[in-house]
């Protein structure tokens, strides 16, 4: 097989994978999947991911220009080119169907590295710091975080609203992470949380705060919730699940009753 023959069948592959990243947007974002897009790349312009979004056009546009300047532009393949493109277009634009909220320390790295192993092909997004992370955990949610320049918690409260199912680490229980809850719970957002406690119990703070505001909140277990996730994003693929939230939400419980036998 030719060199070119190979990168066609790159380019494809790459295809696909984008192919499959958009419907599973779709089936997880069904009636707001525009307004979706949009937001998420207002928060990409904000931060590192505008390389991605600039990249990707860049990459589409060589594509449908490189016959009229073939003098100019490289002939790479145009498979390749369209799809490397496309990936790019989904990392910066592409709405998340998970939230991830945690201090930046180690419990909240580590279990950020297990959550982005577990979702795939759906997204996560979060707003931790990577490179504090090591290098190997550093390494595997890179491509997940969606730091900004200015203004995180307006970022954070974008992606509230687009993310279908929102995670909280609250282990480490930090003021921004607790206002981050505050935020979640005054504005009505709470029925797409899932709070990770050690144990699945409340610190006394945001007990009282469900009292207070007279809601209730999901609480799982670390392990509970990597159980829930297994093989979350081949489901939602090949299957009909109206909501991610309470797809998840249910299959917890039964975990949960399950282990108790």
């Amino acid at each position: 097989m030719s060199a070119k023959n190979l990168l066609d069948v790159l380019g494809c592959m790459f295809l696909l994978m984008s192919a499959i990243q958009m419907f599973m947007t779709a089936k997880t974002h069904r009636g707001f999947i525009w307004k979706s897009i949009r937001l998420t790349s207002q928060v990409s312009l904000g931060g590192a991911k505008v390389l991605l979004l600039i990249g990707g056009l860049i990459g589409l546009a060589s594509a449908v220009l490189q016959p009229l300047l073939s003098d100019w532009i490289p002939p790479l393949p145009a498979l390749l080119v369209i799809g490397a493109s496309l990936l790019a277009l989904n990392g910066a634009c592409q709405p998340p169907t998970f939230l991830f909220l945690a201090a930046s320390r180690e419990r909240g790295f580590l279990l950020a590295s297990d959550i982005e192993l577990l979702v795939p092909p759906l997204k996560l997004v979060h707003l931790l710091n990577s490179f504090e992370a090591g290098v190997f955990v550093g390494d595997s949610i890179h491509y997940s975080e969606f730091r900004v320049s200015n203004n995180w918690q307006q970022a954070v409260r974008t992606f509230s609203v687009v993310s279908p199912a929102i995670i909280v680490d609250i282990r480490e229980l930090t003021s921004n992470v607790y206002q981050e809850i505050v935020h979640l719970a005054e504005a009505g957002l709470h029925n797409r949380v899932f709070l990770v406690a050690d144990g699945a119990r409340a610190p006394e703070e945001i007990s009282r705060l469900c009292q207070m505001l007279g809601i209730r909140i999901c609480i799982v277990s670390p392990q509970l919730l990597r159980n829930g996730l297994s093989r979350i994003g081949w489901t939602v693929l090949f299957h009909r699940v109206d909501s991610v939230f309470h797809f998840l939400e249910a299959r917890m419980v039964k975990i949960a009753d399950a282990s108790y036998r």
